[in-house]
């Protein structure tokens, strides 16, 4: 009944987040939703599924065993992934 926290950006951009208040609030960081915009600019989501469809977006995903997070995690902190890692039980 755990749950993960992902804080950052893939650019490094500079953000400010009190974790405490997170932690101590019991507050979730749960995802980006992209529902609201896509209601707002239906011609975008046309455009985002297409290019689905027709294979010109790809996302990379690799996933690695429970037992090898360590390996998982010294990718992403050496700034070489693309897409997603996803561990596995």
């Amino acid at each position: 009944m755990g749950g993960l926290i992902a804080v950052g950006s893939a650019d490094r951009s500079p953000y400010s987040l009190d974790t405490n208040r997170l932690w101590f609030g019991n507050i979730g960081i749960v995802r980006f939703g992209v529902g609201a915009y896509l209601v707002r600019n239906p011609s975008a989501a046309a455009m985002a599924l297409e290019a689905v469809v027709d294979g010109s977006i790809t996302l990379d995903v690799e996933t690695y065993p429970l037992d090898r997070a360590a390996d998982a995690h010294a990718r992403l902190e050496a700034g070489g992934v693309s897409g997603r890692l996803i561990l596995t039980p």
